[in-house]
């Protein structure tokens, strides 16, 4: 992990996974960002006329992952 060094020896800063604690850099401290992010916006492209099996099912799986989020998004929204 390049960041976790350049932030280890003082050159560095790095947003990075919550996860990222569980490698126990030293010289690195984490904090939590509370702020809600700004949402990303994703486009899928694929070459014309190459619409294979594969590109099919991930574009189906992408879809539904998109669905699920707005739907999760939706429910934790304060009333």
């Amino acid at each position: 992990m390049k960041c976790k060094s350049s932030v280890g020896a003082g050159i560095g800063i790095a947003v990075v996974p919550e996860t990222a604690k569980n490698l126990r850099p030293r010289g690195v401290r984490f904090l939590q960002i509370l702020d809600e992010p700004e949402p990303v916006h994703v486009a899928l492209g694929w070459q014309r006329g190459k619409d294979t099996p594969a590109i099919r099912s991930f574009r189906q799986v992408a879809l539904l992952v998109v669905q699920q989020m707005q739907t999760s998004r939706t429910r934790s929204l304060p009333e």
